[in-house]
């Protein structure tokens, strides 16, 4: 067996425990897994604050499809794209439990015809399971389907939120942990894309709150609130605007992101 099949078929493993979970639970996905959907709203709210509403979005590697899901009720067109059959089947059930549609696609995006260009592509959590040639023919493919902006997004594996979180699963994240040397500011260089601004994400966890002092008591307690899952919609609305608002403050969350800006050849 090769070393893609296997990783398929780990990929696709992941997939299918993940839509059993789901399935299992009665709960809407801010109450299944807050800390990532918080982590996802904000980022959402970011990416319509740069494109505007009812710009086009794709994203390569689009997973459980949650980042898409805000995306579309913040009102912006979006499709997904993703090389797992399970992680659409996931998608599709994400859509279900939120009553909204959007296209999705199984699909190498490696291998893809571009039919058009988006005014943003995107990708979270994808190009660090690369190699470096890959990485570059990743962010190239990205480039020759965007009209503008790219938001590749990753995890910081210097962050001790990111170390907390490896420790509490008991595992390494990536297939292989060299992979995760990710240099986006050299391939962007590389590819004549303008770095516009690099941001952190993922920003909370119970140890982060209590040493964090840009949030006042009132503010930990409603994060602290959301993490447990009792928090209001209110609550769930004022935590992700926190973490949005301290995104360009904060360097050391569980993910990074990158906004690059392709520009004429």
């Amino acid at each position: 067996m090769t070393k893609n099949k296997k990783a398929h078929q780990k990929e696709d493993g992941f997939w299918k425990n993940s839509i059993a979970k789901f399935k299992s639970v009665d709960l809407e996905y801010e109450f299944y897994n807050p800390s990532k959907a918080l982590t996802y709203c904000a980022i959402s709210d970011l990416i319509r604050e740069f494109l505007g509403r009812k710009a086009s979005i794709i994203e390569f590697g689009c997973g459980s499809g949650l980042l898409l899901c805000y995306l579309y009720k913040n009102g912006l067109s979006v499709i997904g794209y993703d090389n797992s059959s399970y992680a659409i089947k996931y998608a599709k059930l994400l859509q279900k439990s939120k009553n909204i549609k959007y296209r999705l696609r199984k699909t190498n995006v490696f291998y893809m015809k571009i039919m058009k260009k988006y005014d943003a592509v995107i990708s979270s959590g994808v190009i660090e399971h690369f190699n470096k040639n890959l990485q570059i023919r990743f962010i190239e493919k990205m480039k020759k389907c965007s009209k503008k902006y790219l938001f590749i997004m990753y995890p910081n594996i210097n962050s001790q939120i990111y170390k907390r979180f490896i420790k509490k699963q008991k595992k390494i994240y990536p297939l292989e942990k060299e992979k995760f040397n990710v240099n986006i500011p050299f391939m962007f260089k590389k590819l004549n894309i303008r770095l516009v601004e690099k941001r952190s994400f993922g920003l909370f966890d119970k140890e982060s709150i209590k040493n964090n002092k840009l949030l006042n008591n009132k503010d930990k307690k409603i994060i602290i609130n959301v993490l447990d899952k009792k928090s209001t919609k209110t609550e769930f609305k004022r935590a992700h605007y926190l973490e949005l608002k301290l995104s360009n403050k904060v360097k050391s969350g569980f993910l990074n992101l990158y906004i690059g800006e392709v520009l004429a050849n």
